[in-house]
């Protein structure tokens, strides 16, 4: 991962203030942090498959709050779909260079997105809860006893629930 993010660097130097960067680095660590049962059959896959998602899903959570002021509701359901889709179809279509338009995955994002509690708009926290809040996503996505993912669990929840200062009554801000 870290060879990649180095190449990536190189030929793109800004690339780390992108959301996308950061977003496609941490699900690729997670993946590859999660404990990998690839001769699972029937159930056993399935329920690998709802926790590698799961895992995912905790870890990107603080993040899209830093970057973009929401945390998906329907992310778990998405990527259950979207990635699965993306890695099997659409990446080897776009590597031999087809263009995937449109399609059933497509739709099926859009009409996901299109629901009115798809996403929570919550405020940006202070750099200090967003950096615990994304220590606490790795927590609770990473294989961990339970104390641990319950102290990452109090990581993540002072940056959800924070507000930010109101003006006083009467008063206002612009």
């Amino acid at each position: 991962v870290v060879v990649v993010m180095a190449v990536v660097l190189v030929w793109e130097p800004w690339a780390w203030l992108q959301p996308g960067f950061w977003l496609s680095f941490v699900a690729v660590g997670v993946l590859m942090a999660l404990d990998s049962d690839a001769h699972a059959r029937g159930w056993g896959k399935l329920v690998g498959l709802l926790r590698t998602q799961w895992s995912i899903t905790l870890a990107l959570a603080p993040l899209t709050l830093i970057w973009f002021g929401q945390v998906s509701l329907v992310g778990l359901l998405a990527n259950l779909v979207a990635i699965p889709v993306s890695t099997l179809l659409i990446t080897p279509l776009a590597l031999a260079g087809q263009v995937a338009r449109g399609g059933a995955a497509l739709q099926w994002l859009a009409w996901l997105a299109a629901w009115p509690w798809a996403s929570l708009m919550l405020p940006h926290p202070p750099a200090v809860l967003a950096l615990a809040a994304v220590a606490g996503g790795l927590l609770l996505a990473l294989p961990a006893p339970p104390r641990l993912r319950w102290l990452g669990l109090a990581c993540v929840l002072p940056a959800l629930l924070w507000q930010p200062p109101r003006p006083a009554q009467g008063e206002f801000e612009v």
